[in-house]
């Protein structure tokens, strides 16, 4: 006789959950990204409430399984990776790009992972460039004119969502 959680019914949950971890993301990336746009900075309690909600689903993730730990710490420290080299560039180029972009973009990897990361940022430079462009030409901006980043992870992560 068998006794647990069926496959099917497990597959479930741990859609559920990382459907959550999903919405949780999107729902602190648009009030940071709104913060961000109005006042060109992000208050460090929401990023650090980020950050807890970013650990508590890797901890949820986990379940105390020792295997299931070993590899969620793997891919958080993998998926941080491309948060890790934006604060490093931000560091290296006199902080062009925001301490806060870079620090949500590492929370934002350990919460989706490596290759997704990658796609929001993906999704967010595209649209930065051509917000960038329109500044530029349309607006007649100059090129020292500083546009907040995070509105554009925000709009990076309701694309990876809604295309994939």
């Amino acid at each position: 006789r068998r006794t647990g959680v069926p496959v099917h019914a497990a597959g479930k949950n741990r859609g559920k959950i990382q459907m959550t971890e999903k919405i949780t993301a999107g729902i602190l990336l648009a009030f940071m990204g709104w913060e961000d746009f109005r006042g060109k900075t992000v208050a460090v309690w929401k990023i650090l409430l980020f950050l807890t909600g970013s650990l508590i689903c890797a901890a949820v993730k986990t379940k105390g399984i020792p295997g299931e730990v070993w590899s969620t710490a793997q891919d958080a420290l993998v998926g941080s990776l491309p948060g890790v080299l934006l604060l490093l560039f931000g560091r290296i180029s006199g902080w062009a790009v925001g301490s806060a972009d870079g620090m949500i973009v590492l929370i934002l990897g350990i919460y989706l992972g490596f290759w997704q990361v990658l796609s929001v940022l993906s999704g967010a430079f595209i649209l930065a460039v051509l917000a960038a462009g329109f500044l530029l030409t349309v607006r007649k901006k100059d090129r020292k004119y500083e546009i907040p980043f995070i509105p554009f992870l925000f709009a990076g992560m309701m694309l990876y969502f809604f295309i994939g």
